[in-house]
């Protein structure tokens, strides 16, 4: 039980800066031949996740959250000793226990604004360091013309992360730069100082995801004015992009005449011919106990990885490059039961600056799977306090 403020107030920021450096500390030290490590700090954060959670006064934590986590772990040891993957289990719980957190330990907006700006600058930094002084040390540099930005007078390759590739700090910068123009009303130089780095950075790594995902983002505050209104949006994108999948299964070819599995294949940069492979292995492969349990695993998801020209390239794929389509492989059941608890809260607590974040990510997952995941856990937090704070409860408009 915390009855000291100072201790509550201290106490609720170590657990919150934990979970991201739990996150920072493993990209030294996962590789992509063993994710052992990852594992390891993410049982560690379900285990301070809980402490925290059980630490505060108990009458705050309603029955039925005892519930939902009891099923969880249960769910969690019967897809262990069902065979699936230690990611799903681990991944789900510790998505239900970050909400809790939010739930239960209040946090302003400034505190979480400040919270992303400090972790991102930290990663920004390191991130242009190592890209521009010690590329090798931790990823090998893709040096070829995709990833190439070409702007007529000059041409550079795209910024690397921290963690290798662009599509990790694109949409972070993204999110930092919509955090700091609509979560914050009264503005300092320091958040301008990070509209101005995030808006830099944007462009060095000038990726369509986190550009697409903001001009959506941008449009939904324009347009989106009351909590129904934003509860349609988000069932009707969700739906367009099962309409778009079930159109690719009707007519997956690539080649041939112009048609709409070759637009999309375009569109979505062969994206669309890597989730109609990995959909049909699901579908041939999944029984019924995989449909509740999950059973993805980088072997059997493995695919073709084609260039643009249609021309077969010697890298493979296990990624969709999609988080919705990620996240229901490793646990389908869980997945739907989140996603419709998730539309549920967006209709309860909506407010109309805060939906342009929530609007923002929702858009980005569709092509970057590293949204919601055991990676970089900003984009479950800000999702979790935007969703859960009393601040952001049940508005139908904001001015």
């Amino acid at each position: 039980m915390l009855k000291n403020q100072n201790v509550y107030l201290e106490f609720r920021n170590i657990v919150l800066y934990y979970l991201y450096f739990s996150f920072f500390a493993t990209i030294f030290l996962i590789s992509r031949q063993s994710l052992a490590v990852q594992y390891a700090f993410s049982i560690l954060d379900i285990l301070i996740l809980t402490s925290s959670i059980l630490i505060i006064k108990k009458n705050n934590v309603n029955k039925w959250n005892y519930l939902v986590f009891i099923f969880l772990i249960i769910y969690s040891i019967l897809a262990l000793v069902k065979g699936t993957h230690i990611n799903s289990p681990i991944l789900f719980l510790k998505i239900y226990l970050i909400f809790i957190f939010f739930k239960l330990y209040t946090f302003k907006i400034e505190e979480i604004v400040r919270f992303l700006n400090s972790t991102y600058l930290l990663y920004a930094l390191l991130s242009l360091f190592f890209f521009k002084f010690l590329p090798s040390t931790l990823y090998t540099l893709a040096d070829h013309e995709l990833n190439y930005v070409d702007l007529g007078f000059t041409k550079y390759l795209v910024l690397h992360s921290i963690e290798g590739g662009a599509s990790t700090i694109d949409s972070y910068s993204a999110l930092i730069f919509l955090s700091n123009i609509f979560l914050i009303k009264y503005k300092t130089k320091a958040h301008y100082f990070f509209i101005i780095l995030s808006t830099l950075l944007i462009i060095y790594s000038l990726k369509m995801t986190p550009l697409v995902a903001l001009i959506m983002g941008v449009i939904s505050y324009t347009l989106i004015r009351n909590k129904t209104i934003a509860t349609i949006y988000t069932i009707l994108i969700f739906s367009i992009f099962i309409f778009v999948l079930n159109l690719l299964f009707v007519n997956p070819e690539v080649y041939g005449p112009v048609r709409f599995s070759s637009i999309m294949y375009v569109a979505t940069h062969a994206r669309s011919m890597i989730w109609v492979q990995q959909l049909t292995i699901l579908i041939e492969t999944y029984s019924i106990k995989d449909y509740i349990f999950g059973n993805f695993t980088s072997e059997s998801f493995t695919v073709n990885a084609f260039q643009l020209t249609g021309h077969e390239i010697t890298t493979n794929y296990d990624n969709p490059h999609n988080t919705y389509l990620l996240l229901f492989f490793k646990a389908p059941l869980l997945f739907i039961i989140y996603y419709l608890k998730y539309i549920f809260m967006i209709f309860k607590n909506f407010d109309r600056k805060s939906f342009v974040i929530i609007s923002f990510i929702a858009v980005a997952g569709f092509s970057n799977s590293s949204i919601i995941s055991l990676g970089n856990p900003v984009y479950l937090i800000i999702i979790a306090f935007l969703l859960t704070s009393p601040d952001f409860k049940s508005k139908k408009i904001i001015e």
